[in-house]
């Protein structure tokens, strides 16, 4: 017997989006904006890149951030187009997004930085760790298609028989 496809709302059938192809998405959305901030920070440093910079001041040091962004782009893309294949870098955008929140926060708690310059890099790599880690844990097998215990609580090593009597 075959089961119905699921109606949403309006006799629409839901479509369900798995964990693995937002994670993707995300990857993808990641390598654009980097890509974004990276040309911005390198060909154009001034006071708009302050704010994208995470508050950094120095065309030069502008500069050097661009060019490591321009640099990890195309890994966060790589990661997004094929996760299986380049799995192995797949820890690159948890750290880094991480570092960037940790890094800008210490600075502006420690007052080394002005909360507005370092605004936008906060923000938009805080938004990029959580969902990352929202997608990362969504993806894993749900605690009810884990292996439940045997009836009653017990395992069968554990003075019960397979078939439930007392040995």
């Amino acid at each position: 017997m075959t089961s119905a496809p699921t109606k949403g709302q309006a006799g629409a059938q839901e479509r369900m989006v798995s964990a693995s192809a937002a994670t993707r998405l995300v990857l993808l959305l990641l390598a654009l904006w980097t890509a974004y901030s990276g040309v911005a920070l390198t060909l154009f440093p001034g006071s708009s890149s302050v704010a994208l910079g995470g508050g950094i001041e120095g065309d030069a040091a502008q500069r050097l951030l661009g060019i490591h962004a321009l640099a990890l782009s195309p890994v966060y893309a790589l990661l997004g187009w094929n996760p299986r294949k380049y799995g192995v870098l797949l820890w690159l955008p948890y750290l880094t997004q991480l570092g960037i929140v940790v890094v800008t926060l210490f600075d502006v708690v420690d007052e080394n930085l002005d909360g507005g310059d370092a605004l936008a890099s906060l923000l938009v790599s805080g938004i990029f760790l959580a969902l990352l880690v929202y997608l990362w844990w969504a993806g894993r097998r749900p605690l009810a298609e884990r292996k439940a215990p045997a009836a009653g609580g017990q395992r069968p090593s554990e003075g019960t028989s397979p078939s439930g009597t007392d040995s």
